[in-house]
């Protein structure tokens, strides 16, 4: 399947919503006289964003069915799209309000989202979402919305694309970044689906908005763009690159997702009856090394020992490659041919470089369990006292799948610097491995 969508930015004038909605009817047609099946607006680009209090947003607040909602419906239905409109939203039991995304379509109202992640102006006059995260069924594909600050969480876009989504539909009033914003990119790359981005641009209340509206593949390349003014901008959108993701994640390591370390102060929390509480830490200087390791074992020690003295005595960490020790590992090279284990001859030669020359050392080494004889793709991390702490992978890439076996331990080691976690390679394509270690605690 694929179609044209397009992301409209706009300005709208605070308070000024009915002339913001005819503006906005303008730039939705166009774009969808122009083929856009799929066309977002911007967050709050019905009534503008910075409200006072809450006396503020009842003069603009609606309904959702209601007659700002009505005028999209129309052009819904009229030009056979879909179209994502952010406006403020009275909930008609409650009273609530909430800044919400609603997805129309020829067939009208399909669904809304409300957002669950307030940035500092939504205490203001609105409440916190309660619809949850939701996937809409279309004929266009799998649609999701989110909208400003949600995206800022990796939870928020993988619960979506855990439901199969091919398009999130992000629409923002982001400020203070350049855009297209780092965020954008990684959501996209991470959940392998289109971002298509709408973002308002302009001054309002001395808040300078970034503007930057795109639409972003899931390979994380940007479509286009507008840096300021009004305008749209149009991509294709085509939902055979998109995929269920499942095939590396490990969901049975993630439960302590689901806890927050952070409702709390972290120094209080991590002292919190004497166990296991946060290093001191402070401000250090740390070296990474980018290099390409060999086949020779001896010749990758060799290059460490360099680094480490190039190094020694201006760092307190210094962190190379994926298995910078044991080298490129393949079929016709296989890791259990040439993998050691943590007390093995190029683990106690680095081990003997850390102590001599006080610092914290982490490489790469195809470690073998002396236990049950299992080969893991490995970070160890050794300390000024030799102690060698051991990382084994979890996510295997496709290469490394039948080469090793997969850990099952996320792993932190507490420093001088602070927390510090591993990761490798493969690890960081999945948001869920850094997640788990910041909720420990690292640094």
């Amino acid at each position: 399947m694929t179609f044209t969508a397009a992301a409209v930015q706009f300005e709208p004038t605070l308070f000024a919503k009915d002339a913001n909605i005819a503006a906005l009817a303008d730039l939705v047609d166009r774009a969808a006289a122009d083929g856009a099946e799929l066309i977002t607006t911007p967050e709050m680009a019905t009534t503008g964003y910075c409200f006072h209090d809450p006396e503020e947003a009842a003069t603009v607040v609606e309904q959702i069915p209601g007659p700002t909602t009505d005028t999209f419906v129309e052009i819904a239905a009229r030009r056979d799209c879909y179209i994502v409109l952010g406006m403020p939203e009275v909930d008609p039991t409650s009273g609530l309000f909430y800044n919400s995304a609603v997805l129309v379509g020829p067939e009208g109202i399909v669904g809304t989202h409300r957002k669950t992640h307030p940035y500092i102006a939504e205490p203001k006059w609105a409440a916190p979402g309660n619809l949850g995260h939701q996937v809409f069924e279309t004929r266009l594909g799998r649609i999701a919305m989110l909208i400003c600050m949600d995206l800022h969480f990796v939870e928020t876009a993988r619960v979506v694309a855990l439901q199969g989504a091919d398009v999130i539909c992000h629409i923002s009033n982001w400020l203070a970044e350049r855009t297209p914003a780092p965020y954008w990119i990684s959501r996209a790359f991470e959940n392998n689906c289109y971002i298509i981005e709408s973002n308002r641009w302009g001054l309002e209340r001395t808040v300078q908005f970034s503007g930057g509206t795109c639409i972003i593949e899931p390979d994380g390349t940007v479509t286009g763009r507008i840096d300021v003014g009004n305008g749209i901008v149009a991509g294709e959108i085509d939902v055979r690159r998109t995929r269920e993701l499942g095939q590396t994640r490990r969901p049975d390591l993630y439960r302590e997702l689901q806890k927050n370390t952070y409702s709390w102060n972290p120094l209080d929390f991590f002292t919190l009856y004497g166990h296991s509480p946060l290093p001191a830490g402070g401000t250090s200087a740390v070296s990474v090394v980018q290099c390409t390791p060999s086949a020779s074992i001896e010749s990758n020690l060799a290059e460490i020992g360099a680094r480490v003295r190039q190094v020694a005595g201006a760092t307190e960490l210094v962190v190379f490659p994926e298995l910078s020790i044991t080298g490129p590992v393949s079929a016709d090279r296989p890791p259990r041919d040439v993998a050691e284990a943590l007390d093995g001859p190029s683990l106690t030669r680095v081990a003997d470089l850390a102590v001599r020359h006080g610092l914290s050392i982490v490489v790469g080494i195809a470690e073998r369990d002396t236990v049950d004889d299992r080969v893991y793709n490995s970070a160890v991390l050794l300390g000024t006292d030799g102690v060698r702490t051991s990382y084994r992978q979890i996510h295997l890439s496709t290469e490394h799948a039948p080469l090793f076996d997969a850990g099952d331990t996320w792993t932190v080691v507490d420093l001088p610097l602070g927390r510090v976690g591993l990761l490798i390679g493969n690890d960081a394509l999945l948001p869920e491995s850094g997640r788990v270690l910041a909720l420990r605690g690292c640094d």
